[in-house]
């Protein structure tokens, strides 16, 4: 984990996100602007898979 990430949760779900990505969605939330909540996801998820990828990549070495 890298000092930067922090803990999102929400009602359903908690996954670790880069501190940026927090305040973007907070702040898209703020404004209760959704236009950009679809490249907010598109973002979440790829840093979530990279970081797994990264994971198994270390445990099959």
């Amino acid at each position: 984990m890298q000092k930067k990430d922090v803990d999102f949760m929400t009602d359903d779900m908690m996954i670790r996100v880069p501190r940026e990505l927090k305040n973007r969605f907070e702040d898209l939330e703020r404004k209760e602007s959704w236009k950009g909540f679809a490249s907010f996801v598109r973002e979440a998820i790829r840093f979530h898979l990279d970081r797994h990828e990264r994971v198994e990549r270390n445990n099959r070495s």
